[in-house]
């Protein structure tokens, strides 16, 4: 029960995969068009990115709800409500809905509720082991989603910088779409959208830490 949340969100990883390889593949046939191809790539960015914010948040509650525990040498639990409406309120606050991205709006809730004990090592604590690279991966893919889901002159000029920068990317690339098909490595040929699917399965797992075994 524990691992559902982790597993549902790996296996849509997985078939968000298989949907972008099956795509690639139609593409190289000329069943269809280089606009396709690009919209199908900027859309499973996008459920990607939903998808961890979703697991996130599962997550998170499911801890509050104490549905997933963890040794409370690791981590605390500052709050408790009756009801799951309840909860949701509290934590809300004043807002409409929950930012789990950038990473840094995840750690100052997580700060709050599910405060880490122990020392700063890995030691499989949610949320807090996630290292200083794999939080510079999650803030690419936010500013590319956002670079797609917005299109605005700020998310584009955001994307530039902070994506692009200097990578060796030819010029037809550095606008979204062009990236996420762009080839990353040639063995094995592997594109910035598979990498960053990759990327978050890895880093979902270390954000899900080691709960406690159920008995």
């Amino acid at each position: 029960m524990a691992h559902h949340v982790l597993d549902m969100y790996l296996r849509l990883l997985r078939n968000l995969e298989r949907t972008r390889a099956r795509m690639d593949r139609l593409h190289a046939k000329e069943l269809i068009a280089i606009r396709d191809l690009n919209s199908v790539y900027e859309s499973l960015l996008i459920r990607a990115f939903v998808g961890f914010e979703q697991f996130c948040e599962e997550l998170f509650f499911m801890i509050l709800k104490k549905k997933i525990k963890y040794s409370d040498r690791k981590i605390g639990v500052n709050v408790e409500c009756p009801t799951h409406s309840a909860l949701y309120t509290v934590i809300i606050e004043k807002g409409k809905f929950l930012d789990w991205l950038p990473f840094d709006k995840t750690l100052q809730r997580v700060e709050r509720y599910i405060p880490k004990k122990g020392g700063d090592l890995v030691c499989g604590r949610p949320f807090w082991d996630l290292d200083r690279a794999s939080k510079d991966i999650l803030q690419r893919i936010y500013l590319t989603r956002n670079a797609v889901a917005h299109a605005s002159t700020q998310a584009l000029e955001k994307f530039e910088n902070g994506v692009i920068g200097s990578l060796p990317v030819l010029p037809r690339d550095r606008v979204p779409a062009n990236f996420l098909r762009s080839q990353v490595t040639a063995v094995p040929k592997r594109v910035r959208l598979e990498e960053y699917l990759i990327n978050l399965g890895a880093i979902a797992k270390t954000v899900f830490g080691t709960p406690l075994k159920e008995t």
